[in-house]
């Protein structure tokens, strides 16, 4: 029987890996295109037979979890609903060096969703999360997630400017991402205003511009792009 159906023997084909290109469990693919209500639904039903957090942290071979791929996705009504009912889990998989959520917003192109983990995140961060939801030990500082790199050394804020999102530059900036912050060593330690300048994105360019020049010394991050 099927997990859209909430069949099954006790309820546990909910993370049965079924034999597609990406071997997603079926509470994957609901996160990808079902509404919020359906996988509220969904996610009851997990946690009484006590899978919700297996169905949270399992991985597909491309090693994308549930909200991953909700926030790939843009999916973001299920976004929120996955953060405040297993937002827990979600904090595990980042605390343990798991692919940062900031990073899949990015690309999902979802200041709605960029909004939702940054928020989350944040809450947790400051000691400010829901009382259902308890602070893990070992949290890092909000500033260190925000600005973690991926495995191309880009920070999310790098990200978005070499992908061209404006609306996603201009969501993090209000975030709190560092616009001098660089990538890391292995690419060369290259700002954002290098990368979307040297991309031609003038709006974005703009964008950066507005709190370098409340630093000290701006005029080193425009210089250096001659240099």
């Amino acid at each position: 029987s099927s997990v859209l159906g909430l069949g099954g023997a006790g309820g546990n084909d909910f993370g049965v890996i079924l034999e597609d290109a990406y071997k997603q469990s079926e509470f994957h693919l609901l996160c990808e295109c079902a509404s919020a209500q359906v996988v509220i639904d969904v996610m009851k039903r997990l946690a009484v037979l006590k899978a919700l957090q297996n169905a949270m942290t399992l991985k597909n071979s491309r090693g994308h979890s549930a909200l991953t791929i909700a926030l790939l996705a843009g999916n973001s009504s299920v976004v929120l609903s996955l953060l405040q009912r297993a937002g827990n889990f979600c904090m595990k998989d980042l605390l343990k060096g798991m692919p940062n959520p900031v990073h899949f917003a990015v690309m999902g192109n979802s200041t709605e969703c960029l909004s939702y983990v940054i928020k989350f995140i944040k809450a947790y961060c400051e000691g400010t999360a829901r009382p259902n939801v308890p602070i893990i030990r070992g949290s890092k500082p909000f500033s260190e997630l925000i600005e973690w790199h991926d495995d191309n050394g880009l920070t999310p804020l790098a990200l978005a400017c070499k992908l061209g999102y404006t609306e996603i530059v201009d969501e993090l900036i209000k975030g709190g991402a560092n616009c001098a912050g660089t990538t890391s060593p292995t690419t060369a330690s290259i700002t954002p205003l290098m990368i979307a300048c040297t991309s031609g994105y003038v709006d974005i360019v703009q964008l950066l511009l507005v709190p370098l020049n409340s630093l000290p010394s701006p005029n080193s991050f425009i210089f250096s792009l001659g240099g």
